[in-house]
């Protein structure tokens, strides 16, 4: 089934956070293993909820709950509200523990930071370029082309634990299994998987990071 989703933002200050610029809003769901990023400018509470609005519209299946860490721009009264309008569960990380959305904070590295890269981005042309590889390149070929394996259990093999994991597969091939999808925003997505292959996807997204305007120090591998 669809669970909830971690939540978390990556910025792109360099290494000084002065002034405004631009950060990732990261999304995974922890069942499918689904990811979603929005590229935003500034992170006040309104920016935030309108963000979030975009990630409940692009997901193909329903948004049940949310799980920020605690800072201040998911921990608010308005994106709160936003949450009890749509019928969303609004739960939290532990105070001091940041490693409490491990499956977001993995994406990213792999899908954030491996390919972006740690410099600063606060222009108009970076944030819609930003906005245009998330959406059209990253999201499919992360989604559609990109199996994963969920964590199913656990056993003690003498004095070492052996973590034993299910079938892998990709997010769309799991959201397809547990029956939740909404097929009308699916559409796009497989009409995508079934004309594209992945090193094509790939040599498109290739292309891209090269065209960014400016200089950045990620590839994302096959």
């Amino acid at each position: 089934d669809v669970c909830s989703s971690d939540l978390d933002l990556v910025s792109h200050s360099s290494q000084t956070a002065v002034g405004r610029f631009h950060y990732t809003l990261s999304v995974v769901d922890i069942c499918l293993g689904w990811t979603e990023r929005i590229s935003i400018f500034g992170k006040n509470q309104e920016v935030m909820v309108a963000a979030m609005e975009r990630v409940k519209e692009q997901l193909p299946f329903p948004l049940k709950g949310i799980h920020p860490d605690n800072g201040s721009e998911f921990i608010n009264g308005l994106l709160y509200d936003w949450t009890q309008d749509n019928g969303i569960v609004f739960a939290r990380g532990r105070p001091y523990h940041k490693n409490d959305n491990p499956h977001v904070e993995q994406k990213n590295w792999t899908l954030v930071r491996r390919l972006i890269g740690y410099d600063r981005l606060d222009t108009p042309e970076q944030l819609e370029w930003l906005d245009r590889f998330y959406t059209d390149l990253l999201r499919p070929f992360a989604n559609c082309f990109q199996p994963c394996m969920k964590l199913v259990g656990k056993e003690q093999v003498g004095d070492r634990t052996r973590r034993l994991y299910d079938v892998p597969k990709t997010p769309m091939r799991r959201l397809m299994d547990s029956g939740a999808a909404d097929l009308n925003k699916l559409r796009e997505l497989t009409a995508l998987y079934t004309e594209v292959s992945p090193l094509t996807l790939k040599r498109r997204i290739d292309r891209a990071l090269a065209s960014m305007p400016m200089t950045l120090g990620g590839r994302i591998s096959a």
